[in-house]
């Protein structure tokens, strides 16, 4: 497999943010097929771990969300910025080449995006090219332009909301049932 889907939470706006959570998973949008998956919490609060901005509208945000996604949020369990990209980079270079990376992301300015600027906050090269980024969102738009269905909700959410893997998982599910539609004509 060399699609990823990836999905972050953060504490700020693109391009540039304050990573909390990192989740991913490979799969196969023509099957759906789900690959192998990552998740990390990231060290948040400390400046000397991660010195990239945050905002107060999306802190505000996150003290509105559901106790089981704000607790992804306060887990002790945390690494470092550059601990965590540097074992997303071997998870993406154990499971595929970095030069056929398809790097998907909910929307073409988010969640690639800061995730690029994460790498170059600390020097480090992205685990894929930026011919290779994808957007959820497009699918999305093309289907509902096409079939007049929004597969974005029809398939039950399964997880926690703003949980970075279950939202990766389920987006993965959504593009890939896009695919299908696209691909087959089908409903």
């Amino acid at each position: 497999m060399n699609n990823i889907m990836l999905d972050l939470e953060f504490l700020g706006k693109p391009p540039c943010a304050r990573i909390t959570n990192i989740g991913a998973c490979f799969f196969n949008p023509l099957t759906g097929e789900i690959g192998d998956q990552f998740y990390s919490c990231v060290n948040w609060a400390n400046e000397s771990d991660q010195n990239l901005p945050f905002e107060a509208s999306t802190v505000k945000w996150w003290l509105e969300q559901s106790a089981d996604a704000t607790k992804e949020l306060l887990t002790k369990d945390r690494v470092s910025l550059e601990i965590a990209l540097h074992e997303f980079s071997l998870f993406v270079k154990k499971n595929t080449n970095p030069f056929k990376v398809e790097m998907w992301g909910n929307g073409d300015d988010c969640d690639c995006v800061v995730f690029e600027a994460a790498y170059k906050s600390i020097n480090i090269e992205p685990p894929w090219k930026f011919w290779g980024t994808r957007d959820v969102r497009t699918i999305v738009s093309a289907v509902n332009l096409i079939h007049k269905i929004d597969v974005k909700k029809t398939l039950p959410f399964e997880g926690i909301p703003h949980h970075a893997l279950h939202d990766a998982i389920h987006q993965a599910k959504y593009v890939s049932l896009g695919y299908q539609m696209l691909q087959f004509g089908g409903s």
